[in-house]
C-alpha cells in the first residue's frame, strides 16, 4: 500500500522537474524555435533549421525576362537557407546559375553553380530587406524582397507521415508543403521548399 506523503511528493515533483527542464533548455540556447516569412505576392513561411534537424531551404526562380542576357551565366534562381543561431535566425542567400528546369531533388539544386550573395542575422519580429537581390532580378513589385523572423508554428492539417522523415513543412497561400527527405516540393506560386537528407 502506497502512503499518501509519497504520492504527494511525486505529484509535486513532476511539475517542478518540468519547470527546471524548460529553464535549463532556455539557458542552454534551446529557446523558442523560429521561422521566416518571405514577403512575396503571398507570404512564404519557412521554418529555420535548428540543432541536428535536417537542413531546410527555399528556392525562388528568377523569371526568364529578368535574367540578364548580358551575363555569361545568368542567375536562374535564388536560394535562402535559414538556420537557428542562438535565439536568432541566420539566413544565407545564394544566387544559382544553370538549367533550373525539371529539378526535384536537393542534389539537383546543389549541382547548380552557387554564389553567396550574403548572410543576414535577425531576431524575432525583425524584418530584413534583401536589396542586393534586385541586381539579380528578384523583388516584389519593384521593391526589394524582404523576410521577417516569426515564431515557428504548427501547421494544420498536415499529412500523417509528414514528420516521419525528419522534415518540417513550409506554407504559401494556404498550401502546406511537406517534402520528403532529399527532395523539394513546389509550394504554390512562392517557390520550392526543400529538405536536405
Amino acid at each position: 500500500m502506497i502512503q499518501k506523503p509519497k504520492i504527494l511528493v511525486a505529484v509535486l515533483a513532476v511539475p517542478l522537474l518540468l519547470i527546471l527542464g524548460v529553464s535549463y533548455a532556455k539557458e542552454a540556447g534551446g529557446g523558442e524555435l523560429l521561422a521566416i516569412e518571405i514577403a512575396m505576392e503571398k507570404p512564404f513561411y519557412v521554418p529555420a533549421s535548428a540543432g541536428s534537424e535536417k537542413v531546410k531551404y527555399v528556392v525562388i526562380r528568377v523569371p526568364a525576362e529578368k535574367q540578364s542576357a548580358r551575363a555569361t551565366e545568368p542567375v536562374t534562381a535564388i536560394k535562402l537557407e535559414p538556420k537557428m543561431e542562438g535565439n536568432k535566425v541566420r539566413v544565407a542567400v545564394y544566387a544559382l546559375s544553370g538549367d533550373a528546369d525539371h529539378i526535384i531533388t536537393c542534389r539537383d539544386w546543389d549541382a547548380l553553380k552557387s554564389s553567396l550573395v550574403g548572410t543576414y542575422l535577425a531576431g524575432l519580429d525583425e524584418t530584413v530587406q534583401l536589396v542586393k537581390l534586385q541586381e539579380y532580378g528578384v523583388g516584389v513589385n519593384d521593391a526589394p524582397l524582404t523576410f521577417r523572423v516569426v515564431a515557428r508554428r504548427v501547421l494544420s492539417p498536415v499529412p500523417q507521415d509528414a514528420f516521419r522523415t525528419g522534415c518540417d513543412c513550409g506554407a504559401c497561400d494556404g498550401l502546406i508543403c511537406c517534402p520528403n527527405s532529399g527532395y523539394c516540393l513546389t509550394c504554390g506560386g512562392c517557390g520550392s521548399f526543400c529538405c536536405r537528407g
